[in-house]
């Protein structure tokens, strides 16, 4: 099963790579985002999330990283959040991290990882 994507992330060179990656991985991926707002609205309440969401930087999220993750797992709990962390601040306990710099490889192996949790959730 092919697994959607969705990447809030603010730097446009770093969403094309992850959108090119993704989609030579075989994910589907949905779209992208530069602020925790515009992801909000990509997904509202009543349309489905995606089954993963990529947060790297983006400028909203810088002084509330914790409520975008809160109102985005409230809206769509079966989605699951991966961080691209690139400073010691955005590294949260409980949250599945990907240190930057980062390979392709590396941001697959966490994909498959994190897809294999939704995999089980599933059945």
């Amino acid at each position: 099963m092919q697994r959607s994507v969705f990447i809030l992330e603010g730097d446009p060179i770093q969403q094309l790579w992850l959108t090119r990656t993704l989609r030579r991985s075989g994910y589907d991926c949905l779209g992208a985002a530069r602020t925790a707002r515009d992801a909000l609205l990509h997904f509202p309440r009543n349309h489905p999330g995606p089954d993963l969401l990529l947060i790297g930087h983006c400028r909203d999220c810088d002084y509330g990283l914790s409520a975008t993750i809160t109102l985005f797992r409230l809206l769509h709990p079966s989605t699951k959040i991966i961080l691209l962390a690139s400073m010691p601040s955005m590294l949260r306990a409980g949250e599945r991290v990907l240190r930057k710099p980062f390979s392709p490889r590396q941001l697959r192996g966490i994909l498959a990882e994190t897809s294999k949790v939704l995999k089980t959730l599933e059945v």
